[in-house]
């Protein structure tokens, strides 16, 4: 049920946005690419599967700016390739160690899964500080078109892939920063707002919570915006 309710949750908050970017078309326009790093972490809500440190992985995509000049608003649309990657080492006490069994995951033993994305996000932000910057909310779909699991038992990893991955809503905070006359520095955490559930053949459950950190640069190939092009003096 709390699955349902996140899911619900998700998809509105992208309707909503959705609705709200249409009454921002008719304003400034810019648009351009992206290129960057997802520095990421799986976590398992399983005590006995440690995650292990920040993975770095390439993200590169397009984007859509839609500007409300007078209020400092706008909403921005994405579509991203991204690669997200975690490590997760098994760890247990003594007494289950002895009740292991030979298809069940050893004491240290360390598994890597790495995910790829599309990703669709939908943001609405404030520009501040006379639009030197700017800091932003939304939301984000990625559905998953590759996943590889190693150092695993073998039927799990050939069990891990796209067709038991779920499609993900994922929540976004960031700032943007105006490093150039077309250029914007961007960085935003994300996670998923419920797991990439499902039960490997070995039994156990993987339920990865993602926490992402990205930090990317935007280049505007076209803008009809003159604060853009303008840097106080």
């Amino acid at each position: 049920m709390n699955k349902f309710f996140s899911r619900l949750t998700g998809w509105a908050c992208f309707a909503s946005l959705s609705m709200l970017s249409l009454g921002l078309q008719a304003q400034e326009l810019n648009y351009g690419v992206k290129v960057g790093t997802n520095i990421n972490q799986f976590k398992s809500p399983h005590a006995q599967w440690a995650a292990q440190q920040w993975t770095p992985r390439p993200v590169v995509g397009l984007y859509l700016q839609s500007h409300y000049e007078t209020s400092g608003f706008f909403v921005q649309q994405e579509v991203l390739f991204s690669q997200k990657s975690g490590k997760l080492t098994f760890v247990t006490n003594q007494n289950e160690q002895n009740q292991t069994t030979n298809n069940q995951a050893l004491q240290g033993q360390k598994i890597s899964r790495t995910i790829h994305f599309i990703d669709v996000p939908l943001i609405i932000g404030k520009e501040i500080f006379g639009q030197k910057a700017a800091l932003y909310a939304g939301t984000m779909i990625s559905y998953p078109i590759f996943a590889q699991q190693r150092g695993g038992l073998a039927e799990d990893n050939a069990r891990y892939n796209t067709q038991v991955l779920n499609t993900l809503i994922v929540y976004q905070l960031g700032l943007q920063l105006k490093v150039s006359k077309k250029m914007r520095l961007d960085v935003r955490y994300e996670r998923n707002l419920w797991n990439v559930g499902f039960v490997l053949p070995s039994g156990h459950r993987v339920d990865d919570q993602m926490h992402n950190i990205q930090v990317a640069l935007q280049w505007d190939l076209f803008s009809d915006r003159e604060d853009i092009f303008h840097f106080a003096k």
